[in-house]
């Protein structure tokens, strides 16, 4: 667009018409600054009368009145006729995303003939990118991809389980303590406080791991709580079972709604009237199905039952069926004996139990419907005293279902060894002779098996919490326990373990008196991509900035550079190898400001001559996982060799590839000199802040002396 006034001569008077031809260039290219009035993402302003056209070269200027949540339009309109809506888009013709135009920024933008380009940093300087996420997450948040995915993303967390935080204690006289599952940031307990069974909810923070309490609610309604230990179960949709005996020698049962903190109970039901009631267990067998296990003394003379039925859960409403008593081989009369039960799959339970002047028994016990029967019997102990027994499933394949029991005996010692579906045991692991004093005393134990291996289910990783405040680490498979490690980070002598999220193989273990903490064994910091423009929930559409200055911190030291503080998950100008950026004010960073693209080529040679296809890892280290990675192939450029025809006329050539999570680099762009180049594929299989590994394959051979350049962009 010209000029569309005119010099007027000295000493000459300006006429009406020159002077509105400078008014004109005025408005159109220097521009008033005009109100926008329309709505977030679709902006408004209304301009000069005198401009009757949009035309290439119109620059507009604004005040935002609403930040941009994505892609945005501005309509460009006077009281006249003019009245035009055109796209904003950046320099490099891309759409703007969350946060390119800020609230009372003032926003200038020229129109390119097709559309509206936005000037200034919003259009060049910053690289953002659009993902998914997979948890609730803040603006200015660090975050990381989660491995194996094209586009979601979590915060950046570090955590070890040789580095647990503080354990938290809600007060009180709490005992008999069980927990289980409610999700991935909760834990639900019972206890008793001496009068009453008690329910509350442990809620944990996904980055520091710390703990808090919800209040406790009441369990039991028409009788107080008995010395006997308790459990609770996780079902589905946020329901807990909680199961319990009560001083009247009632075998109840209560179903919760958990939101947050919070329970909600339905309607206690009685589910047994026993007479000397010593153990009770329950696990779930299906979504609405539990399976409930108690020993009772019913003559008092010492010949105790082993029952066992199933309890069907609709809403928080409990309807159980009749028990079946397991039929126990003879000499075994013992009263007080305590039980335990795991669920291998929808038909079968495991149920184990702990004679204590004789040894630990187990039975595979199978369901018709809701009709139980023990189907095998098997020898888990060594002769003698044997008690506080515990067990918890730890394979669950077609071929493998196994679980991993641990009693305490007359050695004295607690022992641990595995049992399979078909009976087969391993050999037994003595876990008092371990290094470090795992202790001897006849106390309750807690067992939870934390990870399978994921391609033969033969071999699991499971932690024994004892007394005094041990955690014992230990590798079950084959015919053998193996110990790995013990942690002494507690104190006290009743434990219980429980895993709430499998992913991150976060536990939450209580000891002492009522001592908790959590847990976590997690590092996503290898896939650190940038940090949080937007406060977004769980599922929603994230923008994340790799490149670019980010504000709204406070106190930032100008010139020093700001890493990832896993203790506390703020800044820290302490390296911890994660480079967030360089504060250039005191509320802003300069994000991995000192790497932005970096270019690696090789070229082949022998080893590859002649073959089909490779895998290459190239280690980039850029800070970042890549935003975008280009390939170019072509001959030697120094040499001319033509790489036996593989790539035509051996010049060198750019063609380039560009990559986003997850995808192939795609096949070969080329034109007639290059027709063999279109059979190439070359595809990213993983990407880290570190590294890239590539696989390359063609129909034709790999020539020698060709080279392969790589760009990497953060």
């Amino acid at each position: 667009m010209s000029i569309s006034s005119s010099i007027v001569a000295a000493n000459d008077q300006a006429l009406a018409t020159q002077y509105n031809s400078v008014r004109l260039d005025i408005l159109t290219h220097a521009a008033d600054t005009l109100s926008d009035t329309g709505v977030a993402d679709a902006y408004i302003v209304t301009c000069d009368n005198q401009i009757t056209a949009l035309a290439t070269g119109q620059v507009v200027k604004f005040i935002a009145g609403h930040a941009n949540t994505g892609a945005s339009t501005l309509r460009f309109k006077n009281s006249l006729a003019l009245d035009v809506t055109k796209n904003i888009k950046k320099s490099n013709g891309e759409d703007l995303i969350y946060g390119d135009i800020a609230l009372n920024a003032l926003i200038v933008c020229v129109y390119d003939g097709t559309q509206f380009v936005i000037q200034g940093s919003a259009g060049a300087k910053s690289i953002d990118r659009i993902f998914t996420a997979n948890e609730s997450i803040s603006v200015n948040d660090r975050v990381s991809l989660i491995d194996g995915t094209a586009n979601t993303v979590e915060k950046t967390i570090r955590h070890n389980y040789d580095n647990p935080p503080s354990s938290v204690s809600p007060g009180g006289t709490r005992t008999q303590y069980k927990n289980c599952k409610c999700d991935i940031d909760h834990s639900a307990v019972i206890y008793s406080d001496g009068t009453n069974w008690q329910a509350i909810i442990a809620e944990i923070n996904r980055e520091t791991l710390g703990l808090s309490f919800g209040t406790p609610v009441q369990l039991n309604t028409a009788s107080t709580a008995s010395t006997i230990w308790a459990k609770c179960t996780y079902m589905a949709d946020n329901k807990i079972a909680f199961l319990y005996f009560t001083a009247d020698k009632h075998l109840r049962i209560r179903v919760g709604t958990v939101s947050g903190t919070t329970i909600t109970l339905g309607t206690e039901s009685d589910l047994y009237t026993g007479t000397n009631i010593y153990g009770c267990s329950m696990a779930l067998m299906s979504t609405d199905k539990l399976v409930v296990a108690y020993s009772d003394d019913t003559t008092g003379g010492g010949n105790s039952t082993i029952g066992i039925f199933d309890v069907t859960v609709s809403g928080t409403n409990c309807t159980n069926h009749i028990a079946n008593k397991i039929t126990k081989p003879n000499g075994y009369t013992t009263g007080n004996d305590p039980i335990d039960l795991v669920c291998l799959n929808s038909t079968i339970a495991m149920v184990i139990v702990s004679y204590q002047t004789a040894t630990v028994l187990g039975w595979k016990v199978t369901f018709t419907g809701d009709v139980p029967a023990d189907t095998a019997t098997y020898t888990v102990g060594v002769s003698g005293v044997a008690e506080f027994v515990n067990a918890t499933q730890t394979c669950t394949n077609a071929g493998n279902e196994q679980i991993l029991i641990t009693w305490y005996d007359s050695g004295p010692k607690y022992n641990a060894r595995t049992l399979k579906v078909d009976g087969t045991l391993s050999s037994v692991l003595a876990l008092s002779t371990t290094p470090d004093g795992f202790s001897n005393s006849p106390q309750y134990l807690g067992i939870v098996c934390i990870e399978v291996d994921s391609t033969s289910n033969n071999t699991s990783r499971s932690f024994i919490s004892g007394s005094s405040g041990t955690l014992m680490e230990i590798i079950t498979g084959g015919a053998s326990c193996s110990f790995v490690s013990i942690r002494g980070i507690g104190s006290g002598d009743y434990s219980c373990i429980t895993l709430i999220d499998s992913n991150r193989k976060k536990i939450v273990w209580i000891n002492g008196t009522f001592s908790a903490r959590a847990m976590s064994e997690y590092d996503n910091s290898n896939l650190y991509i940038g940090c949080a423009l937007q406060t977004v929930t769980i599922g929603n559409s994230i923008a994340i900035r790799s490149i670019g200055i980010i504000n709204g911190f406070a106190g930032l030291l100008i010139g020093k550079t700001y890493y990832q503080d896993f203790n506390s998950y703020t800044l820290t100008t302490i390296d911890t190898g994660i480079i967030i950026g360089t504060a250039i004010s005191t509320t802003e960073l300069d994000v991995n400001n000192s790497k932005k693209c970096l270019n690696i080529s090789f070229y082949t040679n022998s080893k590859i001559k002649n073959t089909g296809a490779f895998t290459w890892r190239i280690y980039h280290n850029l800070g970042v996982v890549p935003s975008i990675i280009r390939a170019s192939e072509g001959g030697n450029p120094n040499t001319g060799v033509s790489n036996n025809g593989q790539f035509g006329n051996g010049t060198y050539r750019n063609f380039i590839y560009s990559y986003s999570y997850g995808s192939a680099l795609g096949a070969g762009r080329g034109d007639a000199a290059l027709v063999n180049w279109g059979n190439w594929v070359v595809t990213v299989s993983q990407s880290t802040r570190f590294y890239t590994d590539f696989s390359i394959s063609s129909p034709a051979d790999i020539g020698s002396d060709a080279v392969f350049s790589l760009e990497f962009e953060a």
